[in-house]
This record gives structure tokens, C-alpha cells and sequence, in this order.
């Protein structure tokens, strides 16, 4: 996702909107990945699969879903 088009739908609701439903489909379908491979044995099956999704997008420069709301992140 360009920044350009992050920096829309900042002040744009229905671009907002149409980006969130997207990036939440998108997370969801990560966490799924993430899920199986800790079922394959793949990632500890200590791991909690929402939290490993979320830092892996972090990892990817996926910090827009912070501002969209599709992930959030951790208070102390």
C-alpha cells in the first residue's frame, strides 16, 4: 500500500473504510498461515497466534494497520 494512498484514507472515510475491510481480510488471512503452522509444528504451539501476526506484520513495514485499526497495539 502506497503512502500516498494510507495518507487518503487518513482523511477520507470511505476510502478509510474500503482499506480497512481490505487489510483486515488480509490479516486474517495471515493469521490462518500463522495458525496452520502452529499446528505443523512449524511455530511453537506456545505462541499465541493473533500476537505472531501482528508482529510479523510490523516486521513487513505494515504499520498503516495501526492507523486503520486492524491491529492494535499492546498497552503495558
Amino acid at each position: 500500500m502506497s503512502a500516498a494512498y494510507v495518507l487518503e484514507a487518513l482523511h477520507d472515510a470511505n476510502i478509510r473504510t474500503r482499506a480497512r475491510d481490505g487489510l483486515t481480510h488480509g490479516r486474517d488471512l495471515v493469521e490462518r498461515i500463522v495458525r496452520q503452522a502452529i499446528t505443523d509444528g512449524h511455530i511453537g504451539s506456545d505462541r499465541d497466534p493473533a500476537t505472531e501476526t501482528d508482529l510479523l506484520l510490523a516486521l513487513t513495514g505494515l504499520t498503516p494497520l495501526i492507523e486503520l485499526n486492524v491491529i492494535a497495539p499492546k498497552r503495558p
